[in-house]
């Protein structure tokens, strides 16, 4: 009888121990475990979240041409996007037509890092006009990339006819 009691007691302390919980080696192995995986993918993260604000930044220039393109139509006179520097960009609103900024015309100023840090527009040496019907009388193409030393870039396209792209 008295083997049978000791072999119970045994069974019921490894009962116990197992639902006890995890020892600190057996923690520390899984925290070990958990620090590769992130460092492992910590440069592909980086490189995920570059891409995403170039690519927000070009559908963000990509909006804002529209709308100047969408108000030039709607109001019958020019609109203009005019790149300033590598991150700063202005929308005017020619009520004259005459394709200088005057006293009393509508002009935002946008800064493409306020949403998007890392990233730089170059609109080349055009800036982009649109007319009342809807096309471009200046057109091309606005780069925009990543600060960082890579050569990740995202193009947005105007023709003439005034279509507005990203390839």
């Amino acid at each position: 009888m008295q083997q049978s009691s000791i072999h119970t007691s045994r069974a019921g302390h490894r009962r116990r121990r197992i639902a006890a919980g995890f020892s600190v080696a057996e923690l520390l192995v899984g925290v070990q475990i958990f620090v590769i995986v992130v460092l492992t993918a910590l440069p592909t993260m980086s490189q995920f979240l570059r891409t995403y604000r170039l690519r927000g930044a070009a559908h963000e220039v990509f909006a804002d041409l529209e709308a100047a393109r969408i108000g030039a139509v709607m109001e019958n006179h020019h609109y203009r996007f005019l790149v300033i520097d590598t991150h700063t960009f202005k929308l005017h609103d020619d009520t004259n037509s005459n394709d200088n900024i005057d006293t009393g015309e509508t002009v935002v100023t946008r800064d493409i890092q306020t949403d998007n840090p890392g990233v730089q527009i170059n609109g080349g040496s055009s800036n982009v006009t649109f007319v009342p019907n809807g096309t471009a009388t200046t057109y091309g193409t606005i780069t925009v990339s990543s600060e960082a030393a890579t050569t990740e870039t995202a193009q947005v396209q105007i023709s003439a006819g005034g279509w507005i792209r990203i390839p």
